[in-house]
């Protein structure tokens, strides 16, 4: 009897076969009636897999399983087989040489006309460079995304890593070196058993000759099949851990030059790797090398973010994010600005590279002290550093950071010695960071105004004196336009019969919008702002002026002592504007005087002294104001031609101390041999008054005689 599903069988699976030998990719007939065994496998297939056709015939696509076959793709693929359904799905398949690639497979069931399923036709194709390429991409996008979370660079690279070796799907122990000083550290890596784990934590276990293995590497990948075959101790030492193959790749830079080390060990031989492997493992070593260019990019824009470029401390911006965190965790302590004194000294000796190393260097010792190891610190200003420590203020603070200057700093090769203004003040929950900051700078403020290294807390009457210095700076302006500035003389006395001999003027300053102004106020404010030269010109103006007054009078004339400050009496019109004012205003010179302090010749004592003797030809008389406060050199008195020494109040005020009052009459012995008048200041008792008769002061001054007295007193006195 004719068989028609025999011969419908037959002719359908010619047809097949005829079809399947023009198409394009890969194709295998399964036999839906036999097991769906391959009894079909045209030639692009049979090239994919690398068996030969008789191999296959008979067998089934289970063939192409291995151990990292997923099982789950299994079972689809049994079961669309078993039912009929047609099917499409990428599973991991194998070679005949054992070699793993991704494979697309497109099942589809073919039916006779009554619809039984009699054969399956399978299209499979190698899509192992597109998923390598996606899983590339993915890890490159992750790589990214966890470095801009701020994710550390090891970390990234070992997801990497791990990442990398599932989809290479070769069993293997992936790592990635970085060259560090001409030598490979291990940075990142899959998860290494401890055994593989304990000659990589350093490289140098392996006893490599550096320079002949970079050799090998430079020309992008060192392969090794066998390591038995290699002569060098490093090979021995990997095959004592069940190393048996290596795959070095090369990370360079795009500039070509070698920065790192893409290396998979493995536990069995391995052939010669596959094109597509090569593709692969050449599409890594750029991710890593534009994640590590991405990690230093945003490590330099965070350094220049948050570190000073200069001396590399941290900045302000860093320093406010770090005490925000302390204050979160209800931390409390103290906040400390501290600024060498001799800071804009540094920098005119040594440039501004002396003054970024003296704050250095500063920073490294305070972070020394065991009380501050643990402190924020970073460079505040130009000149100064800030420290926040959980320490508390309190009496040994200041010892503590004394410790800072008692060795010298080294600038340049050279010792410097300098001294510390610090400014201080308690930060907790209690105080904004920004009032708790601003707290200590106001105290800083306070704390450059004094001699020596001083540290100062802050309290409310800082405020209150800053804020009225503002307010004189404010009013400045005004107060010299409308002649606010006016003297007061205090009488000089000779000290032996009780005379008045001459006067001081000392300037007042009486403001229509704040009242009396302290000497202690604004005059500190006219030296910052540069306009105590104008104060003088004030001062001196109505001084000639009342002296004017007294000889068209035909009264006693007097000599009075001006006040000059260093900044005009090194100007360079100084002299010749004096000399006009005083002809101007026809007053004999040899009623004037003018008061120096010893700073100014320690500033330029030849030019000085040249400015010195061109008053005095004009008949000026010259007084030292203040003399053995500053650092003078007792030497430059015989160098300059001064007519007077007045000896500070500080001096008198210990005059019962003998060591002080030894010192006294030095000073007054000292001005007797240079044919120079002594001044003694601020003599406030009959007792200072007596011994100072007793060991010879020519002059004395002070409430003990007279307080300062308006032009108006002055006269009444007088005149009495």
């Amino acid at each position: 009897m004719y068989n028609h599903n025999i011969v419908d069988r037959g002719q359908l699976y010619f047809s097949l076969c005829q079809v399947a030998k023009q198409f394009e990719s890969g194709l295998v007939i399964l036999d839906a009636q036999n097991q769906h065994s391959i009894i079909y496998a045209n030639n692009i297939f049979t090239r994919m897999v690398e068996y030969h056709h008789d191999e296959l015939i008979g067998s089934t696509l289970s063939l192409l399983t291995g151990p990292l076959t997923d099982v789950n793709s299994e079972a689809l693929i049994l079961e669309s087989l078993q039912q009929g359904l047609s099917l499409k799905l990428s599973i991991f398949h194998y070679r005949k040489d054992q070699t793993a690639f991704w494979n697309e497979l497109s099942i589809l069931p073919i039916r006779d006309h009554e619809s039984i399923v009699q054969f399956y036709i399978v299209a499979a194709r190698d899509i192992t460079d597109s998923i390598n390429v996606e899983a590339l991409i993915a890890v490159e996008r992750e790589a990214y995304s966890e470095l801009e979370q701020g994710a550390d660079i090891a970390d990234v690279l070992a997801h990497l890593c791990r990442h990398i070796a599932t989809t290479f799907q070769k069993k293997s122990y992936t790592c990635i070196f970085l060259i560090e000083e001409n030598r490979l550290k291990l940075v990142a890596s899959n998860t290494l058993p401890k055994k593989i784990r304990s000659i990589f934590a350093s490289v140098d276990n392996l006893h490599l000759d550096y320079n002949n293995f970079f050799q090998h590497i430079i020309k992008d990948r060192y392969i090794i099949h066998h390591l038995e075959q290699q002569q060098e101790e490093w090979a021995s030492i990997l095959q004592q851990k069940d190393i048996e193959a290596v795959w070095h790749q090369a990370i360079k830079t795009p500039e070509g030059e070698l920065v790192g080390i893409f290396s998979l060990f493995f536990e069995e031989s391995i052939k010669f790797p596959r094109q597509n492997e090569i593709k692969f493992l050449d599409r890594v070593a750029p991710i890593i090398t534009l994640a590590l260019k991405y990690f230093n990019q945003k490590k330099e824009i965070l350094q220049l973010a948050y570190y000073d470029e200069k001396t590399g401390l941290p900045n302000f911006a860093l320093f406010q994010n770090e005490l925000n965190q302390l204050y979160q965790e209800d931390c409390s302590g103290v906040i400390c600005i501290i600024e060498p004194g001799e800071y804009q000294k540094v920098v005119d000796l040594y440039g501004r590279q002396g003054g970024d190393a003296l704050l250095l260097q500063l920073a490294q010792r305070a972070m020394l002290i065991p009380a501050f190891e643990n402190a924020l610190i970073a460079r505040y200003t130009n000149s100064s550093v800030i420290l926040a420590s959980k320490y508390t203020i309190d009496e040994e603070l200041e010892g503590l950071l004394h410790e800072i200057i008692v060795e010298p700093f080294s600038i340049e090769g050279k010792s410097v010695y300098i001294t510390l203004k610090i400014g201080t003040s308690n930060y907790d929950q209690s105080i904004l960071i920004t009032e708790a900051v601003k707290r200590a700078d106001t105290a800083l403020s306070v704390s450059l105004k004094s001699t020596g290294t001083t540290l100062k807390v802050y309290d409310e009457s800082q405020v209150q004196t800053l804020q009225l210095e503002m307010e004189v700076l404010s009013s400045f302006s005004y107060a010299l336009k409308n002649m606010e500035f006016t003297p007061v003389l205090q009488p000089k006395v000779n000290i032996q019969t009780g005379e008045i001999e001459g006067f001081e003027a000392l300037a007042r300053w009486f403001s229509e919008s704040l009242g009396f102004v302290s000497p202690a106020i604004f005059i500190p404010v006219a030296e910052n702002t540069g306009n105590i030269h104008k104060v003088d010109r004030v001062i001196f103006r109505k001084i000639l002026a009342w002296q004017k007054m007294r000889q068209d009078a035909g009264k006693k004339m007097y000599q009075i002592a001006v006040n000059i400050s260093p900044t005009h009496f090194y100007d360079p019109s100084f002299v010749e504007s004096m000399k006009l004012l005083i002809t101007e205003y026809g007053v004999e010179p040899r009623y004037i005087k003018f008061e120096i302090t010893e700073s100014v010749e320690l500033e330029n004592m030849i030019r000085a002294k040249g400015i010195i003797n061109e008053l005095k030809e004009f008949g000026i008389a010259m007084s030292i104001d203040d003399f053995g406060v500053g650092y003078s050199s007792l030497g430059y008195l015989k160098e300059l031609p001064f007519d007077e020494i007045k000896i500070d109040k500080s001096f008198i005020d210990y005059l019962s101390d003998e060591r002080m009052n030894a010192v006294v009459r030095t000073l007054i012995q000292l001005s007797a041999d240079l044919n120079m008048k002594s001044v003694a200041e601020g003599i406030e008792t009959e007792a200072q008054h007596l011994e100072l008769q007793k060991i010879g002061c020519q002059v004395g001054q002070g409430y003990y005689y007279y307080k300062p007295m308006t032009l108006t007193e002055v006269e009444q006195l007088l005149d009495y």
